[in-house]
């Protein structure tokens, strides 16, 4: 079967050696929680401040974010996950925010991550560019001014745990750094390690039931990994080997990849969507986003979402409703189609061809969004 997970970390490694672009430095935390947490208390930040978070954002850390003493306000997406950059810099101004996230949902480069638009922000407003979703190039970063972080998070497009904070040197220098936690960080690890190892029996497994369980096995292991991270208040440490690892990827082969994959999914899927006018649509992302998304994202209408969910993981493709009870999943569901070098070529097409015999078996009345 095909995890939508990423996994088979072999298949990344690459003997070149990666740097940072010159005066672009980092910090190594266990998750992207931990490197915000680690912002948070290193900056005067007082309870009660307003962090400015995107309206498609994951409800667990809006959770988090509030007990860690700070007040979420949502600003708009629209149904590209694009902010409006007028009403944004309009509720920046009326909100007052310590802390703005710009996030790159599912990978999509955010219009508002630009020199034109960051230079207009105040000067002591912490900027934190939300990478969680993009495998990021260190040395293709851009970081336009003090205050300003980038955060990643590995597991979510690669097959690592830990979180890079990218930032300049001056502010970089700012943050306390890591706690070494011992049992918070051994815990997340753990899961981490056996939820790889389910993934990896769940592709390599011929039997269908079985595949199908470990798939659901994995699964499980993330989630108590999600939680164990919300439960921890500390930012917590994660070995370097997993960064000295991430720098040995060869970033512009994945990309490749993606890119590759991504064609076939718009030849098969989104060929088929314009000839049908099916009621499922398809975010509008640019050609240079394809290498950087973290799966083929598809907005599904909430009538026949859970149907057509239920009848994917039936046949072995375990997608989930993404970010599920945030303001811009509340009138529709969005998923994301397996992307990465675990995923074979072939498996694409039959990712592709699952999907649309799920939408024909339970759209009744097709027209597109």
């Amino acid at each position: 079967m095909i995890p939508v997970q990423p996994t088979c970390l072999w298949r990344y490694l690459s003997i070149q050696k990666r740097v940072n672009r010159r005066k672009i430095e980092s910090r190594f935390y266990l998750s992207w929680e931990d490197g915000l947490w680690d912002i948070v208390r290193s900056y005067p930040i007082t309870d009660g401040s307003t962090i400015l978070v995107p309206s498609f954002f994951c409800l667990d850390v809006i959770k988090n974010i509030k007990s860690h003493g700070l007040v979420p306000k949502y600003y708009s997406l629209d149904d590209n996950l694009q902010p409006d950059v007028k009403m944004l810099q309009t509720q920046i101004k009326k909100e007052n925010p310590k802390i703005l996230v710009l996030f790159h949902a599912v990978g999509i480069q955010n219009r508002c991550v630009t020199k034109a638009f960051i230079r207009r922000l105040p000067g002591n407003l912490i900027i934190v560019e939300d990478a969680a979703h993009r495998m990021i190039d260190p040395k293709d970063l851009k970081l336009y001014r003090e205050n300003y972080f980038c955060i990643t998070s590995l597991r979510k497009v690669v097959p690592l745990q830990g979180s890079f904070v990218y930032a300049r040197k001056h502010t970089l220098g700012k943050l306390i750094g890591p706690e070494k936690t011992f049992r918070y960080s051994s815990g997340v690890l753990l899961l981490w390690l056996f939820m790889q190892i389910a993934l990896i029996l769940q592709k390599y497994i011929p039997l269908k039931s079985i595949s199908i369980a470990c798939g659901k096995i994995a699964e499980y292991f993330m989630q108590k990994s999600y939680d164990l991270i919300g439960n921890n208040i500390l930012p917590g440490y994660c070995p370097s080997i997993f960064a000295r690892i991430y720098g040995a990827f060869d970033y512009m082969h994945i990309r490749n990849v993606k890119e590759n994959q991504i064609r076939i999914y718009n030849k098969m899927i989104a060929s088929e969507m314009k000839q049908d006018r099916s009621h499922f649509s398809i975010p509008t992302f640019s050609l240079l986003d394809f290498g950087n998304l973290r799966g083929y994202p598809i907005v599904l209408p909430s009538s026949t979402a859970s149907k057509i969910i239920a009848f994917l993981r039936s046949n072995g493709i375990l997608v989930k409703v993404e970010l599920e009870g945030s303001p811009w999943t509340r009138s529709k569901t969005i998923i994301y189609l397996s992307l990465g070098l675990h995923v074979e070529t072939r498996d694409i097409t039959t990712i592709s061809k699952i999907f649309l015999l799920s939408v024909k078996r339970f759209e009744k009345s097709p027209h597109r969004l």
